[in-house]
């Protein structure tokens, strides 16, 4: 069994009482271990899953861990190596709700929960929200 991509905005899975739900674009390793057990649970007892494709699901699930965990060192390593650059990035409005563009030096990066933060002008950012990384005080067209 391979599972490739997954993409959907709620994914709801019923077998027999139990259900996983889960929000966002893309099953994560939580998620697929969560399928693993329920597949698990709910085998056919006289047909059980061969030990082949027992070992093949849970190396993909450490594959899938392992690269959870390399692209989060990588946007680690990438926000941190913003230190002092000027970013260009979008956030919304708290009052107008509308997203704008807005620039700002990076004043430190901070981690909290697992989850990795660029310090801007006063504020959180993620890196998805960055458009333009900058030296300080150089020109637009300058940009790295």
């Amino acid at each position: 069994m391979s599972i490739n991509s997954v993409s959907s905005s709620s994914m709801l899975i019923n077998a027999t009482d139990t259900t996983v739900e889960s929000s966002g674009s893309e099953l994560n390793s939580s998620d697929f271990l969560e399928l693993l057990m329920i597949q698990y649970q709910n085998q056919d007892p006289l047909e059980p899953v061969s030990d082949t494709e027992s070992l093949a699901q849970m190396a993909e699930f450490s594959s899938l861990d392992l690269m959870e965990q390399m692209v989060a060192s990588q946007n680690s390593s990438q926000m941190y190596s913003m230190l002092g650059k000027e970013v260009t990035y979008v956030a919304e409005d708290a009052v107008t709700g509308q997203e704008y563009a807005y620039q700002g030096t990076v004043d430190s990066v901070v981690t909290s929960n697992g989850t990795t933060h660029l310090y801007v002008n006063d504020q959180y950012i993620d890196l998805s929200q960055v458009q333009q990384v900058s030296q300080v005080g150089s020109e637009a067209g300058d940009a790295e």
